[in-house]
C-alpha cells in the first residue's frame, strides 16, 4: 500500500491504514508544502524543532478520524471533529490537501500564506505527547510556550477588534471576554490535557474570535435570566458557605447574620451584584470563594500567574464592596 501515492487515495481507503502509514504518504505528498510551512514559521522568528515537517504529517494524519479514537464519536462535541466530518469519505486526498493547501484569504501577516501554516504554529504549541509520534518525545515545552506567546501576541488585537463589533456596548470587559476565550482555546487544544486537536480548516484567529463571540452571547442571555446566576445558584450555594465563612464577611458587608430576613435580602443582592461582575471575576470568584481552590491551582488551570488572580480577586471583592454600598449595604474595612 505504500507505493501508491496519496494523492490517488480517498479518505474511505485511508481510514484503514495506520497513522504510520498515512503520515508516510502525507510526508511523500506534501513534502514541499510541509517545508513551506515550517520556512514560514521561521520567518515568523520562530524556533522550530528539526522533526517538525514530520509532526505536521502525523497531525495531518491523525485529523482523518482524530487518530481513531473515542474523541471523534464524543456527541458533547459539537462542529467539525475530525476529516471525516469535513468532506465526504469518496473525496480524493489531493482535494483534501489541495483546500489545506490554499492562499488565506485578506492574510496580513505575509504573502503566499496557507492554512497548513496556521496547522503548523498549532502543532508547535501542542503539549499533548502521547499525540505525537514516538520520535518526537519528549516535546520541548519551551519551545510550545515560545509558540503560544507569538500566536496571542498575533491574534490577540484581532480578537477584540471582532468583539468591538459584536458588542458595541461594552468597553472595559472586553479584553477579559477575549482573555478568557484564550483560556479556554489554549486549554482545549494545546495543554498536556487537550481533548481536541486543531483542524487547519481556519485561522487560529477565527477560532478564539467564534470562542468569545459564543461567551459573550452566553453571558448576554444569562444576564437576562433574573434568579438565575450561573456563578451562585447552579452550585446550589453562595461563596464561602461551605467552609463557614459567608461571603458577606469575605467582602467586608456590617450584617447581623441572626437577622434572617436581612440576610436573605442580601443573598438576592448578591446573586444580582455577583451576575455583574466581568466574566473573568466570575471565574475566579467562583473557584476562589464557592470552590475555595488554592490561586496557585486556580492559576495553574487559567494559565496565569498567581499575581493575575490575587489582582482578579481583589478587583472582584472590589465590584462586590461598590454594588453593594450603590444599594444601601454598609461596609467595614477588611
Amino acid at each position: 500500500m505504500m507505493t501508491v501515492e496519496a494523492s490517488a487515495l480517498s479518505l474511505r481507503q485511508l481510514l484503514p491504514l495506520s497513522l504510520e502509514e498515512r503520515a508516510k504518504l502525507i510526508m511523500a505528498h506534501g513534502a514541499m508544502d510541509l517545508a513551506r510551512s515550517v520556512h514560514t514559521l521561521e520567518q515568523d522568528g520562530l524556533t522550530v524543532p528539526k522533526d517538525l515537517q514530520e509532526r505536521i504529517a502525523w497531525a495531518v494524519a491523525w485529523n482523518i478520524d482524530a487518530g481513531g479514537s473515542k474523541l471523534a464519536e464524543d456527541t458533547a462535541l459539537r462542529r467539525v471533529r475530525d476529516y471525516r466530518h469535513q468532506w465526504s469519505l469518496d473525496t480524493t486526498w489531493e482535494k483534501v490537501w489541495r483546500e489545506l493547501t490554499a492562499p488565506l484569504e485578506g492574510s496580513k501577516t505575509g504573502p503566499n500564506r496557507m492554512l497548513l501554516d496556521e496547522l503548523a504554529l498549532s502543532v508547535l504549541c501542542e503539549q499533548r505527547e502521547e499525540w505525537q509520534p514516538e520520535a518526537s518525545r519528549p516535546l520541548d515545552l519551551g519551545l510550545a510556550d515560545d509558540a503560544l506567546d507569538f500566536v496571542y501576541k498575533r491574534d490577540n488585537g484581532k480578537v477584540i477588534g471582532f468583539l468591538r463589533k459584536k458588542f458595541r456596548n461594552w468597553t472595559d470587559e472586553l479584553e477579559e471576554l477575549a482573555q478568557e476565550a484564550w483560556e479556554g482555546i489554549i486549554k482545549r487544544y494545546w495543554s498536556t490535557e487537550s481533548r481536541r486537536r486543531f483542524l487547519g480548516l481556519s485561522k487560529i484567529s477565527s477560532l478564539v474570535c467564534t470562542a468569545a463571540e459564543n461567551k459573550g452571547k452566553d453571558i448576554l442571555r444569562k444576564q437576562k435570566r433574573q434568579g438565575k446566576q450561573v456563578s451562585l445558584e447552579q452550585s446550589g450555594s453562595h461563596p464561602g458557605e461551605e467552609s463557614g465563612t459567608p461571603l458577606s464577611e469575605l467582602i467586608g458587608v456590617e450584617i447581623d447574620p441572626g437577622e434572617q430576613i436581612m440576610m436573605e435580602e442580601l443573598r438576592q443582592r448578591l446573586d444580582e451584584c455577583m451576575q455583574a461582575l466581568s466574566p473573568h471575576q466570575q471565574i475566579v470568584a467562583q473557584l476562589i470563594w464557592l470552590q475555595e481552590r488554592p490561586a496557585k491551582s486556580v492559576a495553574e488551570q487559567l494559565r496565569v500567574s498567581e499575581p493575575a488572580i490575587s489582582q482578579r480577586v481583589k478587583k472582584a471583592r472590589e465590584s462586590l464592596r461598590a454594588c453593594l454600598e450603590h444599594h444601601g449595604y454598609r461596609m467595614f474595612d477588611r
